[in-house]
């Protein structure tokens, strides 16, 4: 019996010719999970969301910034719009003096509530260093445009 051959599988008909890169078996979950090393510096910390919120009216900028009272992993980010323009978004470590990003469009940048963007090694911000959000609103009619920015990780 050849891997290569549509019938290789007993009782599956029709199977893709190149069926040996081609899993029609769930193999892992849906998002994307840290790895056992980095999971590792998560024993034992407890589960913290930093919120941002903003209310921008057209082409408005903002920022803010919170100061984190223990090292802080961060793990996911999430990001809502109230407006379909969205906005763009910028993290910056003041410790570390480093940009996590350039302004990007929030979709490209951060997830939803039913599918966060999970970062693949949490990033540790030192304790009782701010971390700034910087947001542009990318609306033009004028309305105001409700931003919520949610930073996920886990803190002592």
């Amino acid at each position: 019996m050849s891997i290569w051959n549509r019938e290789r599988v007993p009782g599956i008909a029709g199977r893709h010719a190149l069926g040996v890169w081609l899993t029609y078996r769930k193999v892992a979950s849906a998002g994307y999970v840290p790895g056992p090393v980095s999971r590792a510096s998560l024993a034992n910390k407890l589960h913290l969301d930093y919120v941002f919120n903003f209310a921008l009216t057209a082409r408005l900028n903002a920022e803010d910034r919170i100061v984190t009272s223990t090292d802080f992993y961060l793990v996911t980010l999430i990001g809502s719009s109230s407006l379909p323009a969205g906005f763009r978004v910028q993290l910056y470590d003041s410790f570390a003096r480093q940009r996590l990003s350039d302004p990007v469009n929030f979709p490209n940048y951060l997830g939803d509530a039913r599918h966060p963007h999970i970062l693949r090694k949490p990033y540790r911000f030192c304790g009782n260093q701010p971390i700034l959000v910087r947001v542009q609103n990318l609306d033009t009619s004028g309305a105001t445009n409700n931003i919520q920015i949610v930073l996920g990780g886990f803190g002592n």
